[in-house]
């Protein structure tokens, strides 16, 4: 299932990502499901994947890591969570721009994609993406979800202005 959902994201969103292509060939049961989000529990899935996470203290919380061949870094940080587990995942990554958009672009790219949120913060472009796992998530549902945070890392691009 998830070989079929890899290719079918990778027409969604354009081209895969070079972590896409190679995340997956060993990867078993990806309708197995998650119960909580935080760092012990997902890396073992995300190093199944073949996705190789780094742990790090991000503002006083475990999180993990994860960085492209290209050196472009998503951080994922657990959330919302209890002595039970963590039901919240956050996403962030920061592209590289030379310089940060209008807030009318970061709205128009809001408009326009689905699978993430861009967002301005200390003078810094931000794309975030927030998964929640109240009742529990797919193994292969988190791969995809950090294959489209790559991708759309990778990929972003400014929308070009309105006519005027």
């Amino acid at each position: 299932m998830l070989r079929l959902i890899l290719p079918v994201c990778a027409i969604l969103i354009g081209t895969a990502p070079a972590i896409a292509q190679e995340a997956t060939p060993g990867f078993q049961n990806p309708e197995g499901l998650i119960k909580s989000l935080d760092v012990d529990t997902i890396e073992p899935v995300l190093i199944e994947a073949g996705i190789n996470p780094q742990r790090r203290d991000v503002q006083g919380s475990a999180s993990l890591v994860l960085t492209d061949p290209k050196g472009q870094e998503i951080i994922l940080q657990p959330t919302a969570c209890d002595d039970d587990g963590c039901l919240g995942l956050l996403l962030l990554a920061r592209p590289e721009v030379s310089r940060l958009p209008s807030i009318e672009i970061v709205m128009q790219y809001n408009a326009n994609i689905n699978f993430a949120t861009a967002v301005i913060n200390s003078q810094t472009l931000w794309l975030r993406d927030y998964l929640t796992a109240d009742y529990g998530i797919t193994r292969g549902n988190l791969v995809v979800e950090i294959i489209l945070m790559f991708s759309a890392l990778e990929q972003w691009q400014a929308p070009a202005p309105a006519p005027q």
